[in-house]
């Protein structure tokens, strides 16, 4: 099976499994660490795309 990359930004793709944490800012900005180290800032609308894959409501 072919793991889903998500297009978080318009031609910038992340491979969900490489995310390290996922911080939501209180200024409606999301800070996504990456495993490489790389932090990736995103609007509240760019980062939609990460609930099609985690489940923030019940993580646990």
């Amino acid at each position: 099976m072919k793991e889903k990359l998500l297009e978080v930004k318009k031609g910038y793709y992340i491979n969900p499994s490489h995310i390290v944490s996922i911080y939501y800012e209180a200024t409606d900005t999301i800070t996504v660490t990456l495993s490489t180290g790389e932090k990736v800032l995103l609007n509240r609308e760019e980062g939609l795309c990460l609930e099609l894959v985690f489940d923030f409501h019940n993580p646990f």
